[in-house]
């Protein structure tokens, strides 16, 4: 988190987004297209493609650091057992 930084042209207040998620996606009614649909959109939002779009609209790409940890979450997701990330 970066509240109140000392640059001139800096944000007041800036801080991550947290997504909350089930590590096992094979809950209730959920079938694995969904979850396989929620695991890409988040592996493409960590991706390069999505971080260097984040800079064009004016929002800070994510540390690489933070990328890293995302994907290896991310790649603890399962659907009944089964990793889901691809």
């Amino acid at each position: 988190m970066i509240t109140d930084p000392d640059a001139a042209d800096a944000y007041p207040i800036s801080c991550f987004t947290w997504i909350l998620l089930y590590k096992e996606q094979g809950y209730d009614k959920r079938t694995r297209e969904q979850s396989e649909a929620l695991v890409d959109l988040l592996g493409w939002m960590l991706g390069s493609q999505a971080q260097d779009l984040a800079g064009k609209v004016n929002y800070a790409p994510l540390p690489q650091q933070v990328i890293n940890n995302g994907r290896a979450q991310l790649g603890t997701v399962t659907y009944k057992g089964e990793k889901l990330l691809k």
